[in-house]
């Protein structure tokens, strides 16, 4: 990833995380949802408990997906 001056970032998936969505997705989704894992780390790492990285990605979510996330989140809560 590129941040547009010429410096550049990487997020390496870990393998066991891979492995974790291995079973539910095809290997390169697998591999996708293990960067995003491991960026959230990156993210709680770096601005100390909370849900940060859940509002960083909330925050890009349509509006119908956010509905039916909390719905499925508040149903467990019950």
């Amino acid at each position: 990833m590129s941040n547009g001056k010429g410096k550049s970032y990487a997020i390496r998936a870990r393998v066991k995380d891979v492995d974790r969505f291995a079973r539910e997705f095809s290997p390169e989704v697998a591999a996708d949802a293990a960067i995003a894992v491991e960026a959230m780390r990156r993210m709680q790492a770096a601005t100390g408990p909370g849900h940060v990285p859940l509002d960083v990605v909330a925050s890009v979510l349509t509006d119908p997906y956010r509905k039916n996330w909390a719905r499925k989140l508040l149903g467990k809560a019950a």
